[in-house]
């Protein structure tokens, strides 16, 4: 997954957050990863489901 382009937000006067993000998208297996990721983290107790958003 190539990181090959530069985004910019800015939520606050004077603030920039940049992101490198992939062109061509994130796989399709980015999505299933990062949910197993939370899945066993909030198993461990290592971050809680509001932490993340999902509830």
């Amino acid at each position: 997954m190539p990181l090959d382009q530069l985004r910019s937000a800015g939520g606050e006067p004077g603030r920039i957050h940049w992101a490198f993000v992939p062109s061509a998208g994130k796989p399709d297996g980015f999505a299933l990863l990062l949910a197993e990721l939370h899945e066993q983290l909030q198993a461990q107790g290592i971050i809680e489901a509001w932490a993340t958003g999902r509830t």
